[in-house]
């Protein structure tokens, strides 16, 4: 899904893909065949939904963008990137309105009425309490703009935090459930993903929430043309402020 995602933009730009999550040994090999292709700028892009994550921390110390690793990292040590290549680093999604029209998207196809519906956005999430406040205020946002343009009772937002201590991933499920239980007291409960690409989390979230009633859109992000205009629109941003500097 997402070498579709950035074909589009490979007639324009030099162009690589490093998977995973701050993984040195894919952005070293990008890095390499970028270095081959002759650029001497490379902008980086983190496909990722919010920008208040020690990966994307990692990131930038790899790249050099950075002195340090950031505090919330549970890594100790990173190798960093040896090249004559200039970086840069854009945001993440965070609350851009092309996310957010693919989620109000995303409920619209599990909508009847959507002046009696509840849609609950459910996000991964980080292990920090500063970061995941954070990411809740950018899904706020999103959520916002969900209930306005779609016109629906309510639209609010949890996090997932399935990769954090016990106590905090129990009181996420906890939070989800009661959110569910609540909406569907007096109307009906749209809930959807605000996942890049389908994994785990998704299986996760339909398991804690066996025997409520709900409609569930699985769907993520990925695939939507959305994303393609998303990295689009952060490369040409990274460049418009290069031109003004």
């Amino acid at each position: 899904s997402v070498l579709e995602a950035v074909k589009p933009l490979k007639e324009k730009y030099p162009l690589e893909v490093a998977f995973g999550m701050a993984d040195p040994e894919t952005i070293k090999e990008a890095v390499r065949k970028l270095e081959e292709k002759g650029v001497s700028d490379v902008i980086a892009v983190p496909l990722f939904i919010s920008s208040h994550s020690p990966i994307i921390g990692n990131s930038c110390y790899i790249l050099g963008l950075q002195e340090k690793l950031p505090e919330t990292t549970s890594i100790k040590s990173l190798p960093r990137i040896k090249s004559k290549l200039k970086f840069y680093m854009t945001g993440a999604m965070d609350d851009s309105v092309l996310i957010a029209e693919i989620l109000m998207e995303r409920a619209k196809e599990h909508s009847a009425e959507p002046f009696k519906e509840t849609v609950i956005i459910v996000g991964h999430g980080p292990n920090d309490e500063k970061e995941n406040r954070l990411w809740l205020d950018n899904m706020e946002r999103l959520a916002q703009y969900v209930h306005e343009k779609g016109k629906f009772k309510e639209v609010k937002v949890a996090t997932w935090r399935s990769d954090a201590p016990e106590d905090i991933r129990n009181k996420a499920i906890r939070e989800l459930t009661t959110m569910v239980k609540i909406g569907g007291e007096d109307g009906r409960v749209i809930v959807v993903p605000l996942l890049l690409a389908p994994c785990a989390v998704e299986m996760e979230i339909v398991e804690a929430l066996k025997g409520l009633s709900y409609a569930y859109s699985g769907k993520t992000l990925l695939p939507h043309d959305n994303i393609t205009k998303w990295i689009k629109t952060k490369v040409e941003e990274e460049l418009m402020k290069s031109v003004e500097e």
